[in-house]
């Protein structure tokens, strides 16, 4: 196994893989296996490690997270916590606004629709009505 270099000018960086070299019996050829392992840092010429395992940081290493730091990002988002449950309650109480409109809208469709089918059964009534004067002409 060795390591491969391989250097990006365009975005300036150099990127480390390990290339695991084996023998393809079928296909009768050596392939080659590469796995990212990280960026070279041009001025110590370090591997400093890329994908989840350069992500990772110890709890508190970050910029700022002192007991004060921490207690204040503590406090940030309490208040973040607040205003979110606050902006759920007016969303929780239009919805109830909402829901009584929609219920009186459904009971005046309602209504409506009952009037209407009178109104066409009187005019259903009328039209027999008058068929039946004109056919007695």
């Amino acid at each position: 196994m060795g390591l491969i270099y391989r250097e990006f000018p365009n975005r300036g960086v150099t990127y480390v893989y390990s290339n695991d070299a084996h023998y393809d019996p079928e296909k009768k050829q050596s392939r080659s296996k590469r796995k990212l392992i990280g960026k070279l840092d041009p001025e110590t010429g370090e591997i400093i490690p890329t994908g989840k395992q350069g992500r990772k940081k110890r709890a508190g290493a970050e910029e700022g997270m002192t007991p004060e730091g921490m207690k204040e990002r503590l406090e940030r988002q309490g208040k973040e916590i607040e205003l979110l449950k606050n902006r759920v309650s007016i969303l929780e109480k239009d919805n109830e606004k909402l829901r009584a409109d929609r219920d009186k809208a459904r009971a005046a469709l309602k209504e409506q629709r009952r009037e209407l089918a009178e109104v066409v059964e009187g005019a259903a009534s009328v039209t027999r009505r008058m068929r039946e004067i004109l056919s007695l002409r």
